[in-house]
């Protein structure tokens, strides 16, 4: 099991200005292009899939998956969810599904969910994009949406989320949403779109939207909402669907990238509207995620 870790740093966010998805906005089709076996351990394996979808005219999202699950076999621990990842906005997927050695404590999210007996399904926006070139990369693809008939950041998480429900590679029959940073709003949009009910798990994303799109250099440019969504929407009322799991909430104390009284308002508007659904952590960390308590939220959750 890998050990605590905190993070304090302080990842900035790439201005963009906010826009309202065009309307009406179809769902896209979708493919998975292509699945690969990347690599395996003996007690892990790798695999990456590409998906494409069709978002109206000449647009396609394409997308990819990285996979870290325990092998599966006789007296091997079945796989106790499927966790779909969405990392922050210079999260490196590679990196989240431990490919790759992590350049941050807690970055390599996704090999500690599979270390703990969970399938971590990684999403990567901009695949085929260099490292060092992502975070321009992404800003590109939202650019290059702009018009389609659904913006990047809701198709990111509509196709993610599709892949999750369809793809034979989910085999648990739970399935889990995770996100840092931009990741949780994706991972908030992402859950409206799973099949039956889906525990949550956001870290150090969660503000009120208001702020968020109102505060210069903080909104991202996958912060869109889908066209049936209002301004005044709330990660609250983004989660507070029919149906819905339970959901985390993970801050930090020491985060410097978004303001403490807006991370703590955000958390406030999640916990009133979703009432004992809602588990608020306030965490001695920065601007990262907590391994150790979103698995323990997990293995709770197997409890109930």
């Amino acid at each position: 099991m890998v050990s605590r870790a905190h993070l304090a740093d302080n990842r900035s966010a790439i201005p963009e200005q906010w826009t309202a998805a065009p309307s009406p906005a179809p769902h896209p089709a979708r493919a998975t292009v292509a699945a690969d076996q990347l690599a395996a351990d003996g007690m892990l394996v790798w695999t990456k899939h590409s998906i494409d979808a069709a978002l109206g005219g000449d647009q396609v999202l394409q997308l990819a998956i990285y996979t870290v699950r325990p092998q599966a076999g006789p007296g091997l621990v079945d796989t106790l969810a499927d966790v779909l990842v969405f990392p922050g906005l210079n999260g490196l997927p590679r990196q989240v599904a431990g490919l790759d050695p992590a350049d941050y404590p807690d970055r390599s999210i996704g090999l500690r969910l599979a270390q703990a007996g969970f399938a971590a399904h990684i999403v990567d926006y901009a695949p085929g994009t260099p490292d060092l070139q992502r975070a321009t990369g992404i800003q590109a693809l939202a650019v290059r949406l702009a018009q389609a008939s659904l913006l990047a950041g809701p198709a990111i998480a509509e196709t993610a989320a599709w892949w999750l429900n369809t793809s034979p590679d989910c085999t648990s029959g739970r399935r889990v949403v995770l996100g840092h940073s931009v990741g949780a709003y994706l991972g908030a949009l992402a859950a409206r779109e799973v099949s039956g009910s889906c525990d949550v798990i956001l870290a150090s994303g969660v503000v009120p939207l208001a702020w968020l799109h109102s505060t210069p250099g903080m909104a991202s440019p996958l912060h869109q909402l889908p066209p049936d969504c209002l301004p005044s929407t709330s990660f609250g009322g983004l989660l507070n669907q029919p149906g819905g799991g339970r959901v985390q909430v993970q801050y930090g104390t020491a985060d410097q990238t978004f303001d403490q009284a807006a991370l703590r308002a955000g958390a406030a508007e999640v916990a009133q509207l979703l009432g004992p659904r809602a588990n608020i952590c306030a965490l001695a960390m920065g601007h990262g995620t907590d391994a150790p308590a979103a698995i323990a939220f997990l293995n709770e959750g197997l409890q109930l």
